[in-house]
C-alpha cells in the first residue's frame, strides 16, 4: 500500500502492474492459465490484506469507533480502484473461476460486509498447494537473513510473534491448510501480544522497533504528524 498524492500512487501502480506483467503460467491444479493481473485475483489480494491489518490492529489492542472501521473499509475500494480495477473487471473474471457475484452491484467492496460477501462467494474455491504451505512456512518461520547480533536478536523473539500471527488466521482457513487451531492457545498468544505492544509502547521502544523494520511507513507516520 502506497500512502502518497494521486501521481505518484498512480506511478507506483503502472510499476506494479509491469512487474506483474510477467508473472503468467498454468494453474497446475486446474489447468486455467494463471496471471497475477486477473482482476478478481487482484481484489482478492487486496481486500484480504486490508482486512488483515485492521484485524490485526482490533485483536491486538486497537479500539476504532464504527465510523473509523467504516472510513477504513470505504479507502479500500478508492485504493482498489487506483489499482485499475473496476466492478465490471472483476465480475468477468470471478466468472472465469466459477465464482458468481451479484451482478447488480456497481462498486467494489467497501464495507466489512462486503468483504465478508465476497470471501463467501469464493469459499467454494479455496485451495492448498505445495506453494501455499511454502509462503506459510516462510512467514511463520522465517529464516534470519544475516548472523549480526541485531538481525539475531530479533528472529529470537519471533516464534512468539509467529504465534500471535497463527492466532489471527480464521480458524477454518488454518484447517484447510493443517495449521494448528486451539481456541486457548489463542487467547494466550493474544493476551501476550498485546502485552508485548504496551510495553513497547511505554517504554519508547516502539517508535525505534517500528522505524527499523517499517522505514518507509514509519516517514508517512511521522509526515502524517501521528504520535
Amino acid at each position: 500500500v502506497v500512502f502518497a498524492d494521486s501521481d505518484e500512487v498512480t506511478g507506483a501502480n503502472l510499476r506494479l502492474n509491469r512487474l506483474h506483467q510477467r508473472i503468467v503460467g498454468t494453474d497446475p491444479m486446474t489447468g486455467m492459465a494463471y496471471s497475477a493481473l486477473d482482476p478478481y485475483l487482484r481484489l482478492g489480494t487486496q481486500i484480504n490484506t486490508w482486512h488483515s491489518v485492521y484485524y490485526a490492529y482490533e485483536r491486538l489492542g486497537g479500539r476504532p469507533t464504527l465510523e473509523q472501521e467504516r472510513e477504513f473499509f470505504a479507502q479500500s475500494a478508492i485504493a482498489s480502484e487506483e489499482m485499475g480495477l473496476t466492478p465490471d473487471d472483476v465480475r468477468i473474471a470471478a466468472e472465469r473461476h466459477n465464482i458468481h457475484l451479484a451482478p447488480d452491484v456497481d462498486h467494489l467492496p467497501s464495507t466489512r460486509e462486503e468483504y465478508r460477501e465476497a470471501w463467501a462467494a469464493g469459499r467454494h474455491g479455496v485451495c492448498v498447494n505445495a506453494q501455499t504451505r511454502s509462503a506459510l512456512e516462510a512467514i511463520l518461520r522465517p529464516a534470519a537473513p544475516d548472523r549480526h547480533p541485531w538481525t539475531l536478536a530479533k528472529f529470537a523473539v519471533y516464534p512468539m510473534i509467529g504465534r500471535v500471527a497463527l492466532a489471527l488466521i480464521p480458524t477454518d482457513m488454518r484447517r484447510t491448510v493443517g495449521l494448528p487451531a486451539s481456541p486457548v492457545g489463542d487467547a494466550v498468544a493474544l493476551a501476550g501480544g498485546r502485552v508485548a505492544i504496551t510495553v513497547l509502547q511505554r517504554t519508547g521502544l516502539w517508535d525505534a522497533l517500528f522505524k527499523d523494520l517499517c522505514k518507509d511507513a514509519y516517514e508517512v507516520k511521522q509526515a502524517a504528524g501521528q504520535p
